[in-house]
């Protein structure tokens, strides 16, 4: 090392900030202790040795092109990079680099000087002040500012993709009341749930924002159609209507929403949300706890679903409501064990409504009783006409059980059917459990005394804890339909089936897999062992009629014998 070069050493030494000179082969010549320290080796494992001795090649080739042409232009280069030190602390530096002609024992040769700046700090604080610029700080959702942007943003996609988009406005009712009851802390926590329960429902792209006080607002991107909208409102009222317990008590409140859609109602999200106001308004005005939707085309909202309540209830007394039977179908063999009921309406102006829009409606608006006695009556009638022995299995709401009078009604539809007690299984979802009521417990011990089967549907999507499925008197558990769909692709959810499956064979309850869709699905549930399976793979829902079951289980044969022969395969590797 030169005289020069030896001085400009002690100089790099007393710079606190990282620093390197290197030669036209890309050689460190240069370093100083803060250089060391952030790279994690000592002056002599780094002189003379490149980047490519250090990083990734892929980044070595960035460092080199700027290199590259520093010398060939003398332009000095500024960038900015996010680099891992040796501790594993990730810092975004600035390096600044520029060409110097340095004396050697060659005559005046070119170097690269290089600085960093370490502006982490700088970078997380610039961040966070971002974030809180675009999110509600009580919540961590969208605000108001957000939310035009992401708006404008998805308009804009739709517009070129010709897709649609829907926007709901939501404001809380009977929040002020937990607010005076229980103070303004309590009022911030049920902020907070609700906001977490809105984020649950929704897809990844849609936006959920608040707006300030108990407003929120909703963008659905790209819903397939009206009834999905529908649906969503549904879903939303339904999971804000769940009570709230909290260490300072129990709340209850639900929601009005008001939507608006694009493109059929407005195509600038000013008028979006004007309309949406519009809808909000009406509802708000008529009874509240529930939705309506804004109607361009009447320049007004939307009678439509305000007249769903009403139709629903006349549907029901004039037992309009019909059935759609699905086989549950034995991995052994193929054959067909039950037929899950399904209610179907078909509303005469509207068209189909799917259940997810009606049962939510019914049991927001007290009719969930008298359809699920409907439900119950027509699906035990139809099976004591089939010819076979096979069960039908019937979803019970939780409003049902909580009714008081489930085992009577059960008992007298039974008594008038004249379906054998043991032909009849109930389905349960964990909104039953949802307090752990020992009335409801009561409830399942009559029931089953009754010869009644009672499944947990759903199992896994919620909290239920193992602690309740050794107190409840369950009977079979079905895998949610989730848990199947990405089981092929995502290992956790592999996992939780075979969780399950193993929980079942522990507790001896058998395993019932929902939503198989296809024939992969299939061979992947009948290996880890799960014995019945339900989807459209099997058989979609129909409205049979006649022999019912048997003339189904004949349409089952082409799955029944390849099922037959997979596991006379398996016997024999085994």
């Amino acid at each position: 090392m030169g005289p020069s070069l030896e001085a400009l050493y002690q100089v790099l030494t007393a710079i606190p900030y990282p620093v390197f000179v290197k030669d036209e082969n890309h050689r460190w010549v240069l370093v100083n202790q803060a250089f060391c320290e952030i790279m994690g080796h000592t002056r002599e494992e780094l002189l003379y040795k490149t980047d490519y001795d250090f990083v990734p090649a892929a980044q070595a080739d960035v460092f080199r092109a700027i290199d590259d042409h520093v010398f060939a232009t003398g332009e000095p280069n500024e960038n900015e990079e996010v680099l891992t030190d040796a501790s594993g602390t990730v810092r975004v530096i600035t390096t600044r680099k520029c060409r110097v002609e340095l004396p050697t024992p060659d005559g005046p040769r070119p170097f690269i000087v290089a600085i960093f700046s370490d502006i982490t700090a700088y970078r997380e604080a610039e961040a966070r002040a971002r974030y809180h610029a675009h999110h509600d700080s009580l919540t961590g959702l969208a605000n108001r500012m957000h939310l035009g942007e992401r708006l404008q943003e998805e308009l804009i996609e739709a517009r070129a993709k010709g897709t649609q988009l829907a926007l709901f406005l939501l404001d809380l009712d009977g929040f002020k009341q937990v607010n005076d009851r229980y103070g303004h802390a309590a009022g911030d926590e049920l902020l907070q749930i609700i906001a977490t329960r809105l984020k649950r429902i929704v897809r990844g792209r849609d936006v959920v924002a608040r707006l300030g006080g108990d407003e929120f607002c909703v963008v659905q991107v790209e819903p397939d159609d009206s009834s999905a909208v529908d649906a969503l409102a549904e879903r939303i009222l339904g999971v804000l209507s769940e009570p709230i317990v909290a260490e300072w008590g129990t709340a209850r409140v639900t929601a009005s929403i008001g939507i608006s859609a694009f493109p059929g109602d407005a195509v600038t999200q000013e008028d979006l949300l004007r309309y949406a106001d519009i809808a909000l308004y009406s509802v708000k005005g008529s009874g509240r706890a529930s939705y309506a939707r804004y109607d361009k085309q009447k320049d007004g909202v939307s009678n439509s679903i305000g007249s769903l309540a009403p139709a629903l209830e006349a549907a029901i007394a004039n037992e309009e409501i019909t059935l759609a039977f699905q086989p549950l179908v034995s991995t052994l063999d193929g054959t067909p064990r039950a037929f899950e009921a399904l209610a179907r309406w078909h509303h005469p102006e509207l068209g189909a409504i799917p259940p997810g829009v009606f049962i939510p409606l019914a049991e927001r608006k007290g009719l969930m009783p008298a359809l699920g006695r409907l439900v119950l009556r027509q699906a035990c009638d139809a099976a004591a006409k089939w010819d076979s022995d096979l069960q039908v299995r019937v979803n019970i709401s939780p409003v049902q059980v909580e009714s008081g009078d489930l085992v009577e009604v059960i008992r007298d539809v039974l008594k008038e059917t004249r379906l054998p007690a043991q032909r009849l299984e109930i389905e349960v979802t964990e909104a039953v459990l949802l307090n752990e009521k020992s009335e409801n417990l009561h409830i399942f011990h009559r029931l089953k005394m009754l010869g009644i089967k009672i499944a947990l549907d759903d199992f896994g999507s919620g909290w239920t804890s193992l602690d309740v499925l050794r107190r409840f008197p369950f009977d079979r558990l079905k895998i949610d339909r989730s848990f199947v769909a990405n089981m092929e692709t995502d290992p956790r959810a592999a996992a939780v089936v075979r969780a399950v499956l193993s929980i079942g064979k522990a507790l001896d309850l058998p395993i019932t897999a929902e939503g198989v869709e296809r024939r992969e699905q299939l061979d992947v549930l009948r290996t880890m062992g799960c014995d019945e399976v339900q989807g459209h793979f099997l058989g979609r829902p129909k409205n049979i009629r006649g022999n019912g079951p048997v003339d189904e289980a004949e349409k089952c044969a082409e799955t029944k014998e390849e099922l037959r022969e997979a596991n006379e395969a398996g016997a024999a590797l085994g």
